[in-house]
């Protein structure tokens, strides 16, 4: 009687720790996680999500940094000097308080020109002017910037991620109303915006950097962003303490 008393309780513990536990994950790709974790409508799961994709993407080490050409680390100082700046704004603290993530752009372009500021995405006003600037830039397409000022962790928007959380969120294939259901979802671990016409979503944190030109000699840069619903632009100086801003302004909103 004893034997099968400890039997019983043996499967009763156990039992009781995978309802605790929930279903084992491990093997699961991170579309089936994401999946599963809305199906069951499950925090921690969508938690698992994250802190996958989280520690599969780290930010680029000092030696990687190193090793890259002068133009390329001067893309990823210019990048930190620029978030520093706006990380810490009122807008993002309002904006992404009680997140536990943060979405960092996984891709810039870049390019060198004589006089950067110039001729760049803003003053672009035909189709042909907008193809033959897209063509004159080089990009990072695997850009991995150290984030240090945010209070939450962050994680890189891949092209894998991006079409996986566009795929999720049913991107023209689903209802509006279940869209709007997945992105609440999500929005227990992220912040996720959408645009002023309601028809695309921001998945990239603000600030998002869309362009960046230096001068040939890298002493000189501007750029374009957006921030809130909002499009800007800011003038550069190399200096001795590093890149400083020489003027900034926004040039339209939504």
């Amino acid at each position: 009687m004893r034997i099968y008393f400890h039997v019983f309780f043996l499967v009763f513990s156990v039992l009781s720790c995978s309802r605790l536990l929930g279903p084992d994950t491990s093997g699961l790709s991170q579309e089936e996680l994401l999946n599963l974790a809305y199906q069951k409508k499950s925090n921690r799961i969508l938690g698992q999500f994250f802190s996958r994709w989280h520690q599969e993407i780290k930010p680029i080490t000092e030696e990687e940094l190193t090793s890259q050409s002068e133009t390329l680390q001067t893309v990823y100082k210019l990048f930190d000097s620029f978030f520093k700046e706006h990380d810490g704004s009122r807008w993002n603290r309002v904006l992404y308080k009680g997140r536990s993530y943060f979405i960092v752009q996984g891709k810039v372009s870049y390019r060198l020109v004589e006089e950067p500021g110039k001729h760049g995405l803003m003053s672009v006003s035909s189709r042909e002017e907008h193809q033959q600037f897209l063509a004159s830039r080089d990009s990072i397409d695997n850009f991995r910037p150290i984030v240090k000022s945010s209070k939450t962790k962050v994680v890189y928007l891949t092209e894998k991620y991006e079409t996986l959380l566009y795929n999720f969120v049913g991107m023209n294939r689903l209802t509006k109303e279940e869209s709007s259901h997945r992105l609440h979802f999500l929005t227990k671990q992220i912040k996720i915006s959408l645009n002023h016409w309601g028809n695309w979503w921001h998945m990239i944190n603000h600030p998002e950097i869309w362009h960046v030109e230096f001068d040939k000699k890298l002493q000189t840069a501007y750029m374009e962003y957006y921030f809130v619903a909002a499009g800007g632009s800011a003038y550069f100086d190399k200096t001795p303490q590093g890149w400083e801003f020489s003027g900034e302004g926004i040039t339209w909103q939504e």
